[in-house]
């Protein structure tokens, strides 16, 4: 998906201002491992594993080797204070990006 062309992204995703906005956000994405904690609301449990594509805009999933842990839109990353945002609920992150 990193590697569509906005051709081929248009191709695949038939909304095309869904579309846009879906390879916008991918090519400002980040890959790495991630260990995530619930902030706001309530305090949850530390979430960690592989993202493929970590952006404003699009969910976060983390590959685990039991399941797949997601949140829903991301809405901001504030990389100096390691949090990020999404529709009801504030995460603090640790991010080790690959290299």
């Amino acid at each position: 998906m990193k590697e569509a062309s906005l051709e081929e992204m248009l191709d695949k995703i038939p909304d095309e201002s869904l579309a846009r906005m879906a390879y916008e956000a991918v090519q400002e994405c980040r890959e790495g491992y991630m260990r995530i904690r619930r902030q706001y609301p309530s305090l949850g449990e530390p979430q960690d594993g592989w993202t493929y594509i970590f952006a404003e805009k699009l969910p976060l999933f983390l590959d685990r080797p039991d399941a797949w842990y997601h949140t829903s839109n991301i809405q901001k990353i504030d990389w100096q204070l390691r949090t990020f945002t999404t529709l009801n609920s504030v995460y603090s992150f640790e991010f080790i990006e690959m290299e």
